[in-house]
């Protein structure tokens, strides 16, 4: 008896935590989406106050064509910015069908916008996207850098917002927050799903604790913080490179600014195989450098309340496990609700919840254990520490 009170108790904590959870993230979205509507009214004011901007090189590397290429280029070219802007793709093998694909994208641009393109040539280990990224540095003519990733959408006034946000000091480096949506299939619903533990993750980070924490498919920063901070050696053999980018800007004194805006990534088709396979990559990036955040969810998972009920046969247990699932499904559809996503994916989410909330210890805990991953049919052992080696070069 006095277990089963003991048991009680722990599951209140973790309904509690959890739920808790869930109202700061509704709080911090509502209060971002108010710091897009006022920024937004004084972005015109702001720009014509600064007049003419600085060149702004783009690096982006793709890999095959996805649902969302053709948008995300689209919308690097038609940006509403007072500079020059020069488009670097970087795409490993030109017999890659993105390559012909992406020409055709950016066959028209403005003529203040430049595109380059780096091709053929021979990467032999570290993360092949970062390695990429790291390539087409090296030909990027103006100071300032766009890092991006070629599946992010972004609003035409996303350069605008990211320069002023610098307020042109070369020791800032702005991001923004990135939102998953325009989901097809079951993979892709569940895929959007998990933006409701970012975006609250993203605030909790940079605010709470502190810690500049960035999007790396939206990251503008200065050439200087690069290269005083070293260079890219220590970046581009990890898992991710955002997390080892910030260290080095950190290094030099930069400050992170989360400017107010979003951007979008396009997650419109993905198997259940591959959103298993994504979340399983993103909790070893986490393992390896958020570990005060990866080894909690373990310890504070959903999953312990059904099972403390199957353990004892308290019914007690089944209705805080109901109340859990029904807060957590409400909270997913505020969300869907206050970034007014479409009725369709919003509807989805009625279903995926439920389902997600006990697919996500099964990844959580897989992660413990991966050695290997594949990413755009890149194949990477990881060591024990979260750097990597590309095993297989495929095109």
């Amino acid at each position: 008896y006095r277990m089963e009170i003991l048991l009680v108790i722990i599951a209140l904590i973790i309904l509690i935590m959890n739920l808790g959870f869930c109202v700061y993230s509704i709080t911090r979205l509502v209060q971002f989406i108010g710091s897009i509507r006022k920024s937004d009214e004084n972005l015109g004011a702001q720009a014509a106050l600064q007049g003419a901007m600085p060149g702004i090189s783009v690096l982006t590397c793709i890999k095959g064509i996805s649902d969302s290429l053709a948008e995300g280029l689209s919308s690097l070219a038609l940006q509403n910015y007072n500079g020059p802007i020069e488009i670097i793709v970087i795409i490993e093998s030109s017999k890659d069908p993105a390559f012909e694909f992406s020409k055709k994208i950016l066959k028209n641009v403005p003529s203040r916008v430049e595109v380059k393109w780096i091709t053929d040539f021979k990467l032999s280990e570290g993360n092949p996207r970062t390695a990429k990224m790291v390539h087409g540095f090296q030909f990027a003519k103006y100071d300032w850098i766009y890092w991006d990733a070629a599946d992010t959408f972004i609003e035409p006034n996303n350069f605008q917002k990211m320069y002023l946000g610098t307020g042109g000091d070369t020791k800032n480096y702005t991001t923004a927050f990135p939102i998953h949506s325009g989901g097809k299939t079951w993979g892709a619903h569940f895929e959007n799903a998990t933006m409701t533990f970012e975006i609250p993750s993203f605030f909790f980070i940079n605010k709470e604790m502190k810690r500049p924490n960035v999007y790396g498919g939206s990251l503008l920063f200065h050439r200087d913080l690069i290269v005083k901070g070293g260079g890219f050696g220590s970046v581009v053999n990890y898992l991710t490179e955002e997390i080892p980018l910030v260290k080095v800007f950190s290094s030099v004194g930069a400050k992170c600014i989360v400017i107010p805006a979003f951007v979008y990534v396009r997650q419109v088709e993905e198997t259940m195989w591959q959103f298993y396979e994504r979340k399983v990559r993103w909790m070893l990036i986490a393992k390896f450098h958020h570990p005060t955040f990866f080894f909690p969810s373990i310890i504070y998972s959903f999953i312990w309340i059904p099972i403390f009920g199957i353990l004892t046969s308290n019914p007690v247990f089944f209705w805080l496990t109901a109340i859990y699932l029904a807060g957590k499904t409400l909270s997913y559809l505020l969300f869907h609700l206050i970034l007014k996503i479409s009725i369709r994916q919003t509807l989805a989410v009625i279903v995926v919840v439920p389902v997600y909330e006990f697919i996500l210890i099964i990844y959580t805990i897989h992660a413990l254990f991966k050695k290997r991953i594949i990413w755009a049919n890149d194949k990477m052992v990881i060591s024990s520490d979260g750097q990597v080696l590309r095993e297989v070069e495929s095109v």
